[in-house]
């Protein structure tokens, strides 16, 4: 039967256009590097890179190798392999839908596939998913060409059926051959083909004959398959055990489910919504499915729920996952929404409205699907890594006399050209080994680069980083998408860290040195740890460097890992583990002795403090910034820089520039000696009028580094920490002593954020407690409680103090019976504390009262006050006592 139709011709067209649209404008990334090195350097090249790199079967490489030896290596070129696989299984996607449903089935499920934001972003890649894709779809069509051929009835000869089974069976097995060469995640597919196989045999009844057809067929099927894994099997260093933590079974699901909709994996933050929608539309496109035809719609829905959980089994038993795996996993659902748009309004009234409010559902459903997974795939962190990027930069700035160190099997620098400089690729995936290959790598070269591709495995906890930072300094680092390329000088040959033992600590048992002291603007440094018993959650460390005043100069947070890269909860044993850490220290740092401390926490708690030991870092004139440890402060320049004779304040940083509340305020100043001077003692103070609300002096100045010990020319960078206090209206941030003073800036409550008006309230009472608090009226949301239901109570205060408040104060609120005895009880300071109360500002306070006495039930009432935190002595009231009995009355109640 021939289909000339128009839907089908400009669905193709609609695909291709959109397929081969931009196809070379994105990078090539990490794996479509690694499918141009597999296929373009020959023969041997070729198979020993398919048994020690990707160890994926090899039926896409050889046709990619086969159509680049006549097309060429181009981008377009290695990804119109891809376009190709893509039209073939839309051609087969769609004459399945058709023999599952109907003609117009096919012609919707054409059009979705067209416009797949998934088989967009696979059929624009240079992998093997837009053929698996492809393949699953001709391999399930001639499946089902098989047993409609074997449910025929009796009215075609037996010879005619017996040569159209056989053809048709000769088209499955040599699509499945391919699909298992294409993809080990084929098997969980055929394993399902096979189960349902003997499900139709069995109901049949067929015959001896017919299973030994089936068996023989399919062991010919398997053959190339497992040829290629006995290969594998057998040649050394071809198999790695897998790394990644499986899966649970939600996460598995709610991947392959985004995938499906955007072709994009981890969208979670931005596209949370993403996987909630596919929930509400699987059983929308299920139901219309099933309103069509049922019992394509059983088989349908039963493969996809049976290969799915098969799937799921080989993640967790045998190999990593990545949700591309099972991309060919959504031809069922491309084929149920297919037949959900052919759905067609029924005969009579109400059958036609049902059908039509289901029809216009589903077409809403999949807009949104569609229309939110192409937003996700156009997304900027969607976008392939820019290696073009860092090959062209390297090749501007890399010289003939220096080395570029690149991960295993990143072969994107050699696809784009790097420049004269020599590449070594580092293989290790130990630490002894990783010495060694660096070592080599780099011999006696000055200059070293490193590009870090962001989501790479391989080297973990730093340790090549270390290596470099202990032997040389970082020059620089440029960021591109996906990727981070340092270059490091290097001063003298890699080496290994010496470690000490580390005394009086619980987890750390020793240590290194700190390399170069600081003096190349960085501490590298190795802890070992040696955790007492077993964790069940991921643990992290946070590793710090502290002066003297107890500003944390540098820090760097990161997981806890083992030497396979694994989190705690994931150690097979508990041994000691060294994990590697590099401290940027600040340019402008003055010298002194800092502390260097380490934390290891979770989730949950603090489980070691450790202070790893103290350093002397020398006084370091050079202010360049690798490590852009400067960069997030937002520097202003004062109007007035002469501070002080000899002194320049070159800038200044503040942090937080807003203020919602009263809080202390980090203020860094970058000062510069310009002359000789020998005495300066800097001050800040918050001014308002005439009056001083805080002021600091520098112990910089005044005790760490008195400026007579500076030489000329040197920058050093102070950090204080000024009070401000709780008033309205602005104040001036100023520097000097004496009479000499400079303003810097103009600081503000931001009192947009407060409340100075009374809102709305359940209840009105006044009451004044002391010179600080006035009652304004309260809330309550219910007069009852119970043993288990406590009350709820709001209340609404006015700050009238006129000065600050110094002491702080908790609010009391009681519940008491008749006869005066305490019933229910809660006590709490108020947030914000009242030390940081403005004047006239609006205090919302909130209590959940419990009871205390669970004997009493009845009447009672209930009071409110306050009382010193401190000395717990009670606020009196003006007007007498030193509570407020509430006008409400409650009750105690049994439940």
């Amino acid at each position: 039967m021939k289909y000339p139709n128009r839907i089908i011709l400009g669905s193709l067209l609609l695909a291709f256009a959109l397929w081969v649209w931009n196809l070379s404008a994105q990078s090539v990334w990490w794996d479509e590097a690694f499918t141009w090195q597999t296929t373009s350097h020959g023969l041997a090249n070729f198979w020993q890179m398919l048994l020690t790199g990707d160890r994926n079967p090899p039926l896409y490489f050889v046709n990619v190798a086969l159509w680049g030896s006549v097309a060429g290596w181009s981008e377009f070129s290695l990804r119109f392999v891809s376009v190709v696989w893509s039209m073939v299984g839309m051609a087969f996607l769609f004459n399945l839908t058709r023999r599952l449903y109907n003609l117009s089935a096919g012609e919707w499920t054409l059009l979705l596939a067209a416009i797949a934001p998934a088989l967009f972003v696979y059929a624009q890649e240079a992998r093997m998913y837009a053929a698996f894709f492809a393949l699953t779809a001709a391999t399930l069509y001639f499946a089902w060409r098989i047993f409609e051929a074997s449910s025929q009835s009796s009215a075609i000869s037996h010879q005619r059926s017996a040569i159209s089974t056989g053809k048709l069976m000769g088209a499955f097995l040599l699509c499945e051959a391919g699909l298992l060469l294409t993809h080990y995640f084929a098997i969980p597919l055929i394993v399902t083909l096979n189960l349902f196989a003997l499900i139709v045999l069995l109901q049949r009844r067929a015959k001896l004959a017919s299973y030994a057809r089936w068996i023989g067929g399919q062991f010919l099927a398997a053959l190339p398959m497992v040829i290629w894994t006995l290969i594998v099997f057998t040649t050394p260093g071809s198999l790695i055990k897998a790394q990644e933590t499986p899966p649970g079974i939600f996460s598995f699901l709610d991947q392959v489910i985004m995938l499906w909709l955007s072709g994009v994996r981890d969208l979670y933050g931005d596209w949370i919504a993403l996987p909630w929608l596919t929930v509400l539309i699987l059983p929308v496109v299920v139901i219309g499915a099933w309103l069509v035809n049922r019992r394509s719609t059983r088989w349908v829905v039963a493969f996809a729920a049976v290969s799915l959980s098969v799937a799921y089994a080989m993640t967790v038993a045998l190999t990593s996952f990545h949700p591309r795996y099972a991309l060919p996993y959504s031809v069922p659902l491309f084929v149920l929404a297919g037949a959900t748009l052919s759905l067609e309004p029924a005969a009579g009234a109400r059958n036609r409205y049902a059908r039509g409010l289901v029809g216009i559902a589903i077409a809403l459903w999949l807009m949104i699907a569609v229309t939110s997974g192409w937003v996700a795939a156009s997304a900027l962190s969607s976008v392939k890594d820019d290696a073009r990027g860092v090959a062209a930069y390297l090749k501007q700035n890399a010289a003939a006399g220096d080395v570029i160190l690149v991960e295993a099997n990143d072969y994107t620098l050699n696809y784009y050209g790097h420049g004269p400089a020599r590449m070594k690729m580092i293989t290790a995936t130990t630490d002894p080994e990783a010495l060694v290959q660096l070592s080599e790598a780099i011999g006696g070269e000055q200059r070293v680069w490193l590009p870090h591709w962001s989501i790479s495995t391989q080297d973990p906890r730093g340790y090549w980083p270390f290596v470099l930072e202990q032997s040389g300094s970082l020059r620089d680092w440029t960021s591109y998408h996906g990727y981070e390329l340092y270059c490091y000088d290097m001063q003298s040959a890699v080496r290994e860290p010496e470690l000490k033992s580390v005394t009086n600590t619980s987890m750390v048992t020793v240590w290194s040195g700190l390399g170069g002291q600081g003096a190349d603007g960085a501490l590298a440094f190795a802890v070992e740890w040696q955790t007492p018993v077993k964790f069940f959650d991921p643990a992290r460390v946070s590793v710090r460097l502290i002066d003297s005043r107890e500003n944390t100069l540098a820090m760097r947070d990161a997981a806890l890992l083992d030497e396979r890269g694994r989190t705690t909860e994931r150690w097979d044993e508990i041994r000691p583990v060294t994990n590697y850490y590099v401290l940027p220290i600040p340019p402008g740092t003055p010298p002194g002795t800092y502390t260097v401390t380490a934390q290891l926490y979770n989730s949950r708690d603090t489980l070691a403090n450790e202070v790893l030991g103290a350093i002397e870092l020398p006084r370091r004139l050079d202010m360049s910034d690798p490590y852009r440890r400067l960069a997030g402060y937002r520097w202003s320049v004062p109007v007035d820089s002469r501070v002080f004779p000899g002194l320049a304040l070159e800038a200044y940083a503040i942090s937080p520039q807003t203020l919602w509340v009263p809080m202390p305020i980090d203020v860094t100043l970058r000062w510069r000696k310009t002359s000789s001077a020998t005495t300066a003692m800097p001050r800040l103070r918050l001014m308002q009028a005439d009056r001083v609300w805080s002021a600091i002096g520098s112990m910089l100045f005044e005790r760490d580094y008195p400026i007579g010990q500076w030489v000329e020319g040197e920058t050093v960078i102070d950090r204080l920490k000024i009070d401000y206090p709780p008033v309205r209206g602005p104040l001036e941030l100023q520097i000097g002593q004496g009479d000499r003073w400079t303003a810097l800036t103009t600081l503000q409550l931001d009192e947009a954020r407060m409340m100075f008006n009374p809102p709305s309230m359940q209840h009105t009472q006044a009451a004044q407690f002391g010179d600080f608090a006035e009652l304004l009226g309260y809330d309550l949301k219910s007069d009852a409680l119970s043993s288990v239901r406590p009350l709820n109570l709001t209340s609404y205060w006015r700050a009238i103090n006129t000065e600050p408040i110094t002491m702080s104060y908790t609010v009391f609120t009681q519940i008491l019976a008749p006869d005066g005895h305490l019933v229910a009880q809660h006590d709490a300071p108020p947030r914000p504390p009242t030390t940081a109360w403005v004047p006239e500002q609006i205090v919302i306070d909130q209590h959940s009262i419990e009871i205390v006495d669970p004997a009493y039930r009845g009447p009672a009432t209930l009071i409110v006050g306050w009382y010193n935190s401190a000395s717990v002595e009670r606020v009196p009231v003006n007007g007498g006592g030193d509570y407020v009995t509430l006008a409400v009355p409650v009750r105690v109640e049994e439940k």
